[in-house]
């Protein structure tokens, strides 16, 4: 909408890919990282909410969901099958917590992305030129 005014929260430098910092606990009330925060790459091409590498995943095995439940997704070189896992993702910097799934290729070893499930409820700013991205709040 033309005439908003935002006001950031918090920004991240990024050098390649814009990245968000968050914090993720499993159903068992693990959390990843142990301390500090974990930089995400943002990933619009990816619908689910996050994809992790194999050795991420496995934390959250115990909330694994059932296979019949486990999304596919169709990409040029075939299908993918994804185990998925019930999570919560925080985002400090903006005091946000939200239920995720987290999701990992079955066969293969997996990325670390944050995709448009998370992304679609975040304001966010990317400021290419500065390289910087910014989670923001509309003002007023």
């Amino acid at each position: 909408m033309v005439g908003r005014i935002f006001r950031t929260v918090e920004c991240w430098n990024y050098t390649n890919t814009p990245q968000i910092e968050i914090v993720l606990i499993s159903v068992d009330g693990k959390r990843l990282p142990e301390k500090g925060g974990l930089k995400v790459s943002v990933d619009t091409g990816f619908s689910g909410y996050l994809l992790l590498p194999r050795r991420y995943y496995r934390l959250f095995q115990p909330g694994e969901l059932p296979e019949q439940e486990f999304r596919v997704f169709k990409t040029l070189m075939g299908d993918i099958v994804m185990r998925g896992a019930r999570a919560i993702l925080r985002i400090p910097a903006a005091d946000l917590e939200f239920k995720v799934i987290v999701e990992t290729p079955k066969f293969g070893r997996g990325k670390l992305l944050i995709g448009r499930q998370v992304l679609n409820e975040l304001c966010l700013l990317m400021n290419g030129r500065e390289h910087t991205l910014c989670l923001c709040e509309p003002e007023g």
